[in-house]
C-alpha cells in the first residue's frame, strides 16, 4: 500500500489530512503544506455573521432538493469551509465541527438557524423522506451575502 502513494520523505513540510467524513462515507486524505496546517490546528475565531450568512446561503441554494436535511447541510457547510481553507488557508466562518456518527457538525448551527426562523428567513419543516423524518429548512428570504468576500 506504500508504494501506491508515494511520498517525497526528503521534505517533512507536506502532511496527509485523513478524515471520514465525505459524503459517501470514504476515507478522505488532502495533501496540505505544514504551514496550513499549523494555522488548521489553531483556533479560529468564529465571525458569527459570515456563519450566518453562509447557512442562509446554503439553505437558499440547497435546502429545496429532496435529499438536503439537516445532516446533509452539515456536510455541505464542513466541506465549503474545509476546501476554501485549503485553497486560502484561511476559514470562511472560523466556525467549529464536532465529530459525529453521520460526519462533522458545525457546532453554532442550531443557535444560527434558530436566529434566522425566528427572523423570519428560513422555516423548518419535517417531511418523510427514505422511511425516516427529515429536518429541512427552506429560506423564506434572499440571504445578506455582504459579509461574505468573492475570494
Amino acid at each position: 500500500m506504500a508504494d501506491e502513494y508515494p511520498l517525497d520523505r526528503s521534505c517533512n513540510r507536506n502532511f496527509w489530512l485523513a478524515s471520514n467524513h465525505s459524503p459517501t462515507g470514504h476515507l478522505c486524505a488532502r495533501f496540505i503544506s505544514s504551514s496550513a496546517l499549523i494555522r488548521f490546528m489553531e483556533m479560529p475565531t468564529i465571525d458569527l455573521d459570515k456563519l450566518k450568512a453562509t447557512v442562509h446561503y446554503v439553505i437558499q441554494n440547497c435546502g429545496n432538493k429532496d435529499n438536503v436535511g439537516k445532516t446533509v447541510l452539515f456536510k455541505i457547510l464542513y466541506f465549503a469551509d474545509f476546501d476554501y481553507y485549503e485553497l486560502h488557508e484561511k476559514p470562511i466562518t472560523g466556525e467549529i465541527y464536532s465529530k459525529l456518527p453521520q460526519g462533522a457538525a458545525p457546532r453554532n448551527f442550531n443557535k444560527i438557524v434558530n436566529a434566522l426562523i425566528k427572523e423570519g428567513k428560513v422555516k423548518e419543516l419535517r417531511v418523510e423522506y427514505g422511511g425516516k423524518i427529515q429536518r429541512k429548512f427552506i429560506s423564506q428570504s434572499e440571504p445578506d451575502i455582504s459579509t461574505l468576500s468573492a475570494e
